[in-house]
């Protein structure tokens, strides 16, 4: 007797949707907002876009995040100062 461990085309139910699961690397970033991948993280490094995620030593972003961050924008993120770890 098998036991029903999801849909049937193998693939796992996802309650959020496949494209909020979609992560991009710095390359595809850096083509997606035409700049260079230099760039890219100097934009994360200063938390002036969404962060990103570690995986190991490579840094991953969910394309969602990017997606609401163009669309309203590209706002920079708080100030170190606002953060509470800047000197000011």
């Amino acid at each position: 007797m098998a036991l029903d461990r999801g849909r049937q085309d193998g693939k796992r139910p996802s309650a959020a949707g496949p494209d909020s699961l979609e992560l991009i690397d710095g390359y595809q970033l850096a083509s997606l907002l035409r700049c260079s991948t230099r760039h890219v993280h100097r934009l994360a490094r200063s938390r002036r876009m969404p962060s990103p995620l570690r995986l190991g030593t490579a840094l991953r972003w969910r394309r969602i995040d990017i997606d609401q961050w163009i669309n309203q924008g590209c706002p920079a993120g708080p100030t170190a100062s606002e953060r509470g770890d800047g000197c000011g």
